[in-house]
């Protein structure tokens, strides 16, 4: 299954939004054969994504506020198929 990491800076803006929208668009196609993550470079490991980036998700239909920063992850990003910096 191909994989796609978002990359930021402290993965807590940027690359959450990021990520939230491709697995909104995913599920609107019905593509279930991609998996979607998101790290930061700078992460603050477990910070929630900025309140402004939770509104602005929101008011494009999907929700990111469960999401959890995150450091970057060396194997992972090994593994990606894709990554996208920000």
């Amino acid at each position: 299954m191909p994989h796609i990491i978002f990359v930021c800076t402290g993965n807590i803006c940027r690359s959450p939004m990021a990520e939230g929208f491709m697995m909104h668009k995913c599920k609107e196609t019905g593509r279930h054969d991609l998996t979607v993550s998101s790290m930061g470079i700078h992460g603050l490991n477990d910070y929630p994504a900025t309140e402004y980036a939770q509104k602005v998700c929101e008011k494009d239909g999907f929700d990111i506020s469960s999401h959890k920063a995150r450091y970057l992850v060396g194997d992972e990003l090994q593994k990606a198929d894709l990554i996208l910096c920000m």
